[in-house]
């Protein structure tokens, strides 16, 4: 979702190249103008992405978009999941591939978390980690549930907001 003036070409990112980008929905409007109100910035732009279940993941990355001034605000709904920062370069300078996260939060439901472009890009690498069958997904032990890390609303999925900023 987008204010007018963003260019739909300005986010350059793989998964969205089957998605066309949409005007505000009430819902999120409203969200992303308490943000605004909030913190003082100008939103541009939201991505939403939807975890259907606890196997749904997001692996190490930067988002390439991001300028200097740019901010995230991310808003998560839903079960709780693990997300972690690593730094994006070795003691040397060279690229880190792999390794465990330096800082690991739990991201609870209604949740708000905000990194900026150090963070977001310039530094880190950050990640939506697989969750585990303890990890909140309850209906793994009722055998009464249609879930089983399916689909529906049980409250194993998680929705993720990311409000940003576009300077």
């Amino acid at each position: 979702m987008f204010d007018s003036y963003v260019n739909s070409n300005s986010y350059f990112n793989s998964d969205t190249s089957d998605i066309s980008l949409k005007n505000w929905t009430p819902c999120v409007k409203k969200l992303k103008e308490e943000i605004e109100n909030q913190f003082g910035d100008k939103i541009s732009y939201a991505i939403l992405h939807e975890y259907r279940s606890t196997c749904d993941s997001i692996s190490y990355h930067s988002d390439k978009e991001m300028n200097p001034r740019d901010k995230i605000y991310s808003i998560s709904l839903g079960i709780s999941r693990r997300f972690g920062f690593r730094q994006k370069f070795n003691d040397d300078k060279t690229l880190k591939t792999s390794g465990p996260p330096e800082l690991e939060l739990l991201l609870e439901n209604g949740c708000l978390a905000i990194f900026d472009y150090e963070a977001g890009m310039k530094n880190y690498k950050h990640s939506i980690f697989k969750g585990l069958k303890r990890d909140g997904h309850s209906c793994m032990n009722d055998p009464y549930s249609s879930c089983k890390g399916g689909f529906d609303w049980c409250g194993c999925s998680r929705i993720n907001i990311t409000f940003r900023t576009f300077y």
